[in-house]
């Protein structure tokens, strides 16, 4: 079995991955601004719900840089990841891909969501984050 080599080691960013005016890698830059312009529809979607604290009053940025990757969505009050999955994450090669990235974000200390594209609806969102605020405010 071929081994996927971690873009970063998890100890570079030990408390805060996501640093404002933080210089990003220029590759990562463009990515990112790629990504922003050819959203799939369930991003699209996602972002009229998110943008401008439109979601719970929770600031929300799309295709963020984080721990040498990008995310689809990222608010930094909750160190909360939001991605939504279309049926090619279903592969098994994409799937061990995607745990070996969420485990290096926790890792981080940020936690992830992960929402198919069919959960790209405001109640969705909505249920998600506040489950995510739950489990938070929980001891």
């Amino acid at each position: 079995m071929r081994r996927t080599r971690l873009p970063i080691d998890p100890m570079e960013f030990p408390e805060r991955p996501v640093v404002r005016h933080a210089k990003v890698h220029d590759d990562k830059t463009a990515l990112a601004r790629q990504l922003r312009r050819h959203a799939t529809d369930a991003e699209a979607r996602a972002w009229d719900l998110l943008r401008a604290r439109k979601l719970l009053g929770l600031k929300f940025r799309r295709q963020q840089a984080i721990a040498g990757f990008v995310v689809d969505f990222y608010c930094a009050e909750l160190r909360l990841a939001i991605e939504f999955d279309g049926a090619v994450h279903d592969q098994p090669v994409r799937a061990a891909r995607d745990a070996a990235r969420d485990d290096i974000l926790r890792t981080c200390g940020i936690e992830l969501l992960r929402l198919s594209n069919a959960h790209a609806d405001e109640a969705s969102l909505r249920d998600a984050v506040r489950a995510h605020l739950g489990r938070k405010t929980r001891p």
